[in-house]
């Protein structure tokens, strides 16, 4: 029987790392403050709670129409916080909330009561 002390060993990892240059710049495309605005108040509506923003690196979204309107974003939460991968999966109950907050979105910037 081999000794486990035949398979150890020791590793010494040095790293030094000076950032001197950019690596990549993106452009941002930046969320209308209207449509943030109404995004946020129907998914308060929705939910019951404060909505969250944050900063997304999503701009690959964005900036297919920055160019050309107004944009905004619902993010909808997936299973384990996987996205952008064949494992992202997101509720039926969740989906229903995001459709929800979309509708009343669109029913508010057109000036409509649901």
């Amino acid at each position: 029987m081999a000794s486990s002390s035949r398979f150890r060993c020791g590793v010494i990892l040095t790293c030094s790392c000076a950032i001197s240059d950019a690596v990549l710049e993106k452009p941002v495309a930046i969320c209308a403050p209207q449509l943030r605005q109404a995004i946020g108040q129907a998914i308060s509506e929705v939910t019951g709670g404060t909505p969250r923003e944050l900063m997304s690196g999503a701009g690959h979204d964005g900036h297919a129409m920055i160019h050309l309107t107004d944009i905004g974003m619902i993010f909808v939460r997936c299973r384990g916080g996987v996205s952008h991968n064949p494992a992202e999966f997101v509720s039926v109950e969740d989906q229903g909330v995001a459709i929800e907050a979309l509708v009343r979105t669109i029913a508010l910037l057109g000036g409509r009561q649901i």
